[in-house]
């Protein structure tokens, strides 16, 4: 039996994604999308936590925040969620292509 040590905070990988949509109809069906995928994501090796969050400010604005054990674990993510069709269409619903920070504790 294997036993994964528990993610140390500072040595985890942190990622997040801001997604703009057009207008409220494309925010909602792209957060639909972001949920969809939640529990494909949840079964990826190295994850740790994801997180989804829209702006107070900017209702059409939209973050998904990520941690994954290692680098290796958050690029195979990365490379798992963008590619085929379905991503496309989803990517499609936004009004700009979506930024990702990796972020590191202080």
């Amino acid at each position: 039996m294997i036993v994964e040590k528990a993610s140390d905070p500072l040595q985890s990988i942190k990622l997040l994604t801001r997604f703009e949509a057009p207008d409220a109809q494309a925010a909602e069906a792209f957060l639909l999308q972001l949920q969809a995928v939640r529990a494909s994501v949840e079964e990826e090796p190295g994850h740790v936590a994801y997180e989804v969050y829209r702006s107070r400010e900017q209702s059409t604005v939209l973050f998904v925040v990520e941690e994954w054990r290692t680098q290796n674990d958050a690029d195979l993510h990365v490379a798992t969620v963008t590619a085929g069709e379905e991503a496309r269409s989803a990517l499609a619903l936004l009004s700009k292509p979506p930024v990702t920070v990796t972020l590191v504790a202080c």
